[in-house]
């Protein structure tokens, strides 16, 4: 059985969060709070770093203060769910992310692209408006995401957040189960899985799970292994689960995953159990209340 090191004054993880630099320029604030007509505008021209900063936006890959200026503020807007609205530009295409505050903190996702003289468009609104990053080693840059959309890239020749293997499944349980969603449990042996089986196999009906975890501890997987859930639902419909990797930076692991869903006939909410089995080598310095789940959701 593996057991996770001790780790102290590490409290619940929201996830693994983009940090900005502290700015106290306040061109990036304004051009933020300014109308963006750029992307409305646009007629499919040629659209260069010089085009993209006079408009308000941030070309890719363009290594400027102005640029930085305006992702610093971005990502401090949506670190704490405000209001944030900005465009990014490559030669030939616009992604407007504009997030609103509310209830749910989403991101509504604008995507002009010009190819062969005429722009297509399309529009994905995601929730929740929750930056995630990965490094990409071959060209030294960290790229950051909402969900499975790339927003921005910059040049980094060192990150502190690694992607760590894991093996991830989902499961649908019963739909009528009174039980809260969402929750996360945490499972290092398979006698945990066997508690959690006895006490809610009733409502869940958890016996599809339970045989992929029998046969994990046949093949010594807990020997290497803890495995992480949670419980998600979708509110009308079915969905679909996607992994899109995990994140282990510092003491903290954040695992990501897109869910899409569509209304059901029936109108009935899709409960569903999802599993990750993490190497424990991955774990070391990191306390079950530092893993987080990120459960992106996208109506298909």
């Amino acid at each position: 059985m593996f057991i996770f090191s001790a780790f102290y004054g590490c409290g619940l993880s929201s996830g693994t969060e983009i940090v900005a630099q502290t700015s106290t320029v306040s061109a990036a604030e304004d051009s933020q709070a300014r109308p963006q007509n750029f992307f409305d505008d646009w007629n499919g021209e040629e659209i260069t770093p010089q085009s993209a900063s006079e408009n308000g936006g941030i070309y890719l890959n363009g290594d400027t203060e102005q640029n930085t200026l305006l992702w610093n503020n971005f990502v401090k807007s949506v670190n704490k769910q405000k209001r944030a609205e900005l465009n990014f530009c490559t030669e030939n295409s616009i992604i407007k992310v504009s997030c609103s505050e509310g209830a749910e903190y989403k991101a509504n996702i604008n995507i002009r692209i010009a190819e062969d003289g005429k722009i297509s468009e399309t529009i994905r609104t995601i929730s929740p408006a929750k930056i995630r990053s990965i490094y990409n080693q071959d060209e030294k840059t960290t790229e950051y995401y909402i969900s499975d959309c790339l927003i921005y890239t910059e040049q980094s020749e060192e990150t502190d957040c690694e992607e760590i293997p894991l093996e991830f499944k989902s499961y649908t349980v019963n739909s009528e189960a009174g039980i809260t969603f969402p929750y996360e449990k945490t499972f290092s042996s398979y006698g945990d899985f066997e508690k959690y089986y006895e006490k809610y196999n009733g409502e869940l009906e958890l016996d599809e799970i339970r045989a992929d975890m029998r046969d994990f501890d046949k093949q010594g997987g807990f020997n290497a292994h803890v495995v992480f859930l949670c419980g998600d639902m979708t509110l009308s419909g079915s969905g679909e689960y996607t992994l899109l990797g995990a994140v282990r930076q510092g003491n903290t692991l954040t695992i990501n995953v897109k869910k899409e869903y569509s209304v059901s006939k029936d109108g009935k909410a899709e409960k569903c159990q999802l599993t990750a089995a993490v190497p424990g080598e991955y774990l070391v310095d990191v306390s079950p209340e530092c893993i987080s789940w990120v459960v992106y959701s996208e109506f298909a």
